[in-house]
């Protein structure tokens, strides 16, 4: 018994120090989907899902419904002119209306019937016709239903309702018809409309006073447009729930991640990079915040959570260990069904879904206080806490 005693001492002398070096690091578990479950192609460039809580999945082989255990395939058909026009199938969008926008390969994009299976395609009238070659097409929403196409780091492209069709957005906001654009974000509370720019910053349109803003005619003092200048061209702009304002800047090694708190005064600033960890090139696709107000990022190389509390991103490591694992190059998507679920999209190895609130465990490894070693010792004992 005095040995026990003796132990237990111990332990409750050494344990909060053990708890102090403690490295706690999520380990999610991982549902994996493709050819071999049969998913129609193992690259998947997009994923929604509708109000009915079908999971649409756009792929290089065309798109496919999912409702959990089965598959539906649709394709484009050349003696019917309702189908897709491509089976290659770039982004896709579920809007305020509940319509399923489909981009296709060669700048191709209309509106998909998720009932009828037909698909209705929308006209682009850029103004510049190389755009529509560009590598990076995606849509974007806002929360007044506004659907804009963006076509690489050239232009971007309004929805009109009216007319049905995609025209240049110099056509709705007043901007310069010469300015090239490469992203834009509505802030959230505001009718203020954030529009990057390729020669660097960004302009700030208010749909109240119709007026435009940028560095050099800050007409509205808006905060922070001089040093927006300074940080490059912004691509993938997002607003969070917090009011925050990110966005990326590609270097010819990496990606830089910005984030402006617009809600603090003065503004607050944070920058983030990830080839010191990766150590490798890098690039930022996505920027998405989950209902929970979680933001992850995801790309070439990079799949990652914000720790508020540690102003830092944690990056999950790609690496198939065993069958809930995650194995990936590039993600090139990123969203959340009404469940919670991810769902992450890859290049070459399908989808993989799982569920951030709940389906981790979270290892502690100890670091041995002399040799600073991460100890290798079994596990001698294990309890609930108090929060059990």
């Amino acid at each position: 018994m005095p040995a026990l005693k003796l132990f237990f001492c111990l332990l409750l002398a050494v344990l909060p120090a053990l708890l102090l070096c403690a490295q706690p690091q999520k380990q999610f578990t991982f549902t994996h989907y493709t050819t071999n479950t049969g998913l129609q192609s193992n690259q998947v460039n997009d994923a929604v899902q509708d109000e009915t809580g079908y999971i649409w999945i756009g792929t290089t082989e065309g798109l496919v419904r999912f409702d959990g255990i089965r598959y539906k395939t649709f394709q484009h058909h050349q003696n019917d002119s309702s189908s897709l026009p491509s089976n290659v199938l770039e982004h896709l969008l579920l809007d305020k209306q509940k319509n399923l926008w489909v981009l296709t390969e060669g700048g191709k994009a209309g509106i998909f019937n998720t009932r009828k299976f037909t698909f209705t395609p929308v006209p682009l009238h850029p103004d510049f016709k190389g755009s529509l070659k560009s590598l990076s097409k995606y849509f974007v929403t806002d929360d007044a239903g506004n659907v804009f196409l963006l076509l690489g780091n050239q232009e971007i492209l309004m929805w009109n309702r009216q007319s049905n069709s995609f025209q240049p957005l110099r056509n709705f906001f007043p901007i310069d018809k010469n300015w090239k654009l490469t992203s834009i974000a509505k802030q959230p509370g505001t009718q203020k409309y954030w529009i990057g720019l390729q020669q660097g910053g960004m302009a700030v349109y208010n749909a109240l006073s119709g007026k435009t803003s940028v560095a050099g005619n800050n007409v509205e003092n808006e905060p922070m447009l001089e040093e927006l200048q300074k940080a490059g061209a912004p691509e993938h702009l997002m607003f969070d729930g917090k009011g925050r304002c990110w966005f990326t800047v590609t270097t010819p090694n990496y990606a830089i991640l910005h984030m402006y708190d617009f809600s603090k005064r003065p503004v607050k600033t944070k920058q983030f990079e990830f080839f010191s960890t990766l150590k490798t090139y890098n690039e930022i696709y996505r920027i998405f915040e989950q209902t929970d107000g979680t933001i992850w990022v995801s790309g070439l190389a990079v799949l990652g959570y914000y720790i508020p509390a540690e102003e830092r991103f944690e990056l999950i490591p790609p690496g198939y260990e065993n069958e809930k694992g995650i194995d990936y190059r590039t993600i090139t998507c990123l969203f959340e069904d009404r469940e919670m679920n991810m769902w992450v999209g890859t290049a070459i190895n399908g989808i993989f879904r799982f569920n951030p609130s709940q389906e981790f465990f979270t290892n502690i490894k100890y670091v041995n206080r002399v040799t600073n070693d991460y100890g290798d010792n079994g596990i001698a004992a294990i309890s609930t806490d108090v929060d059990s």
